[in-house]
């Protein structure tokens, strides 16, 4: 799984690892271009790349997303927790927390600690 797959560092990570043999989940929010770069990343490495639409910074949609993986996946090798961004003027999630720093930090807090049991158990 590799979060912010859909461009720079990410796009790269997920391109490495398809070429190897790897199957792909981009993580990315849904109204980005994850879908796209998960199609081409298949087609160019004739490898399973999936996309998994989720807003990072959106609490809820982390728990919906890591569900919605749990349902499909029973093991989890690598988690690349890559997204990130800043805003450069102050904005609060539904939830009320900073923008940045939800993104940036919570985004990637959580879904460490809701996978880590199925990190362990791919070991």
């Amino acid at each position: 799984m590799v979060t912010g797959g859909s461009g720079g560092i990410g796009r790269v990570s997920a391109a490495a690892l398809a070429a190897r043999g790897d199957e792909v989940v981009i993580v990315a929010r849904a109204s980005g271009r994850g879908a796209e770069v998960a199609a081409q990343l298949s087609e160019q490495h004739n490898r399973a790349v999936h996309f998994l639409p989720c807003d990072l910074g959106s609490m809820a949609d982390v728990r919906r997303a890591v569900a919605s993986f749990r349902e499909r996946w029973s093991r989890l090798d690598v988690l690349m927790l890559n997204a990130g961004a800043y805003f450069h003027q102050r904005q609060e999630t539904a939830e009320g927390f900073e923008a940045t720093w939800a993104l940036n930090h919570l985004g990637v807090a959580l879904p460490a600690l809701l996978l880590a049991d199925l990190l362990v158990t791919s070991a």
